[in-house]
């Protein structure tokens, strides 16, 4: 071997480099480029010297496993082959023991007489515990700004499935109960040494003068050394050119040195920070904008970090002025992040009709497709949405003052178009329904469909008609009561509707309609035949004869008008009977 590598790859974390020589003069070549590796702050060369026993037992075991592999005698052996299996198991413990003592410093037969290098010298150890002090050296030296954050529990790069737990109830806390003391805490288990030694000790957790509980930067020059990393995580976020960054990345940056924040810790420092930043940062789920992440999703977060980015989210210039105007008609502070939640809220809050339904305008699809596929809160806003109502994008120079208006004009009418989606399908059901039954359309005339399904729910059988007459009856006469009733047509609440569902109402509407007259009809002429009893035959044929032309009349003539009226006028026309045959 003519010259000594180390392989590139040791430059991003520390590493110890065991230089077993098989020959004394490899053995110097070993020591030589020791000495040369004096730029490698994160590189440790053990050299052991005394390896006599070591080659040994390693020769032994090399010979027992090539016997094992390479002899077919031993197949049909058995006791050949236990007895060579128990030689291959006392060499690899003699090997382990023998391992065990390589980096020793010691002579033999306690150590190796291992020589340690760091940085191109020799390092004077003699003991182990030597060598555990030259360890924390040069761990000092390569994490030189770590936090120092005393918790067993938490400062792990992997956690315990109860400490993992403990970990996740402690963000649920910080996420839920940021204004209380100790998060709201009861009592002291894990969660509340992780929280006392990660957030109360560092500062990022304190009282308010008002007496509240608020999270906080912890402060510069703090015992616990956790600015530096909270410095680096703002770096990495509020980029000078802005955009996710791959949450693992941000995460392997904040472990590497200087910082070496363990993994155990990150999530807890990264919920703390977007806390406080709650208005300018933004994170996202397989590139998918989370408008307000939840537990859940920081469950997540903590298992596969992979999955998420983040990003920081300032605006400054003229767009902070179209960020201002929504955030007034919202009722939301004046930052990207909440105005754009709040759209998502209350776009997200209509019923699942008005996101599944085509029978929208063009540009009302469009904007409806921009609030499913949002990216990011600033593209979404200033490029996404206006471009979805064919107005131009908002650039970062200064803004036309008639094109804000524009956009919030077109803006309003679509946003009021996505939102009368669901009541406007249900009014129209409502209308069929009424026409269906043989009233005029209309949420005026909704009361007088309910007033004849009570005249005529104790006198009817059918099961189906039953049904639709109770529901009528035991229902409200509001928005409510009316959806309840076309449920109950459609067998499919409104509000979750498809066009297919809305195109079908009108036919089984219709069907319920004509059970409706059938039965009104009967009722109708059961009435008649009543009031007929008492006449003589050629009464009773000169009544219905009568009653068949006022009929074809009001047919001709007045059945488009208000039942009311209708009503009216023939309630007037019978006082008049009656007061010309009151005698005087």
């Amino acid at each position: 071997m003519n010259q000594i590598q180390v392989d590139s790859k040791l430059r991003g974390t520390g590493k110890i480099v065991v230089c077993v020589s098989g020959s004394t003069p490899l053995a110097e070549k070993f020591v030589e480029t020791a000495k040369d590796l004096n730029d490698r702050p994160n590189l440790l060369l053990a050299i052991p010297q005394d390896l006599g026993e070591l080659r040994a037992v390693t020769s032994e075991l090399a010979a027992l496993r090539w016997v094992w592999e390479n002899t077919a005698e031993l197949r049909d052996d058995r006791a050949a082959r236990r007895e060579l299996a128990l030689r291959i198991a006392d060499a690899e413990r003699l090997l382990r023991s023998t391992l065990h003592r390589l980096l020793d410093p010691r002579p033999d037969p306690l150590g190796s007489r291992c020589v340690w290098y760091y940085c191109g010298r020799l390092e004077s150890v003699e003991t182990p515990a030597d060598v555990s002090r030259l360890l924390s050296k040069v761990c000092d030296r390569l994490f030189s700004a770590s936090p120092l954050i005393r918790n067993e529990l938490i400062v792990r790069t992997t956690l315990s499935s109860a400490a993992a737990a403990a970990r996740r109830n402690l963000v649920e806390a910080m996420l839920t109960r940021a204004g209380e003391p100790a998060l709201g805490i009861q009592g002291f288990p894990p969660e509340r040494s992780m929280y006392e030694s990660a957030l109360r000790a560092t500062g990022i957790h304190v009282r308010e003068a008002a007496g509240g509980w608020t999270f906080v930067p912890p402060p510069k020059n703090h015992e616990t050394r956790l600015w530096p990393a909270w410095e680096h995580l703002n770096d990495q976020i509020f980029q000078p050119h802005p955009g996710p960054q791959p949450l693992d990345v941000v995460f392997r940056s904040m472990a590497a040195p200087p910082l070496g924040v363990m993994d155990g810790l990150q999530p807890v420092i990264l919920c703390a920070f977007m806390q406080i930043h709650t208005d300018e940062v933004t994170l996202y789920r397989e590139g998918t904008f989370l408008p307000d992440p939840s537990v859940a999703d920081f469950e997540l977060l903590m298992r596969r970090p992979e999955l998420f980015a983040i990003a920081g989210s300032r605006v400054q210039g003229p767009r902070a002025d179209v960020v201002t105007r929504l955030a007034k008609r919202l009722g939301v502070r004046p930052a990207t992040v909440p105005v754009v939640r709040a759209l998502f809220k209350m776009v997200r809050s209509l019923p699942e009709f008005a996101w599944r339904t085509n029978r929208l305008p063009e540009t009302v699809r469009a904007l409806r497709l921009v609030f499913d596929n949002a990216k990011s809160p600033e593209r979404f806003l200033f490029i996404e949405l206006p471009q979805a109502l064919h107005q131009p994008a908002f650039e970062e120079r200064r803004t036309d003052p008639q094109q804000v208006e524009t956009f919030f004009a077109s803006l309003n009418q679509n946003l009021q178009a996505l939102n009368n989606a669901s009541p406007g399908s249900i009014a129209a059901a409502r209308d069929q329904l009424l026409r269906a039954c043989g009233f005029a359309a209309g949420a005026e005339h909704w009361q007088e469909l309910r007033e004849a399904a009570l005249r005529l729910e104790p006198l009817t059988t059918h099961t189906n008609l039953l049904a639709f007459l109770r529901r009528l009856t035991q229902s409200q006469n509001d928005p409510a009561g009316i959806a309840s009733v076309l449920a109950l047509v459609a067998n499919c609440p409104p509000a979750s509707w498809s066009d297919h569902d809305a195109e079908r109402f009108p036919e089984l509407a219709q069907a319920m309609g004509t059970m409706f007259l059938e039965a009104r009809t009967g009722l109708e002429e059961a009435a008649v035949t009543t009031i007929f009893r008492g006449l003589t035959p050629p009464q009773r044929r000169k009544a219905d004869q009568l009653h068949q032309e006022i009929r074809r009349l009001l047919s001709a003539q007045a059945m488009d008008d208000d039942p009311i009226v209708v009503r009216a006028a023939l309630l007037a026309l019978a006082e008049e009977l009656n007061n010309r045959n009151r005698p005087d």
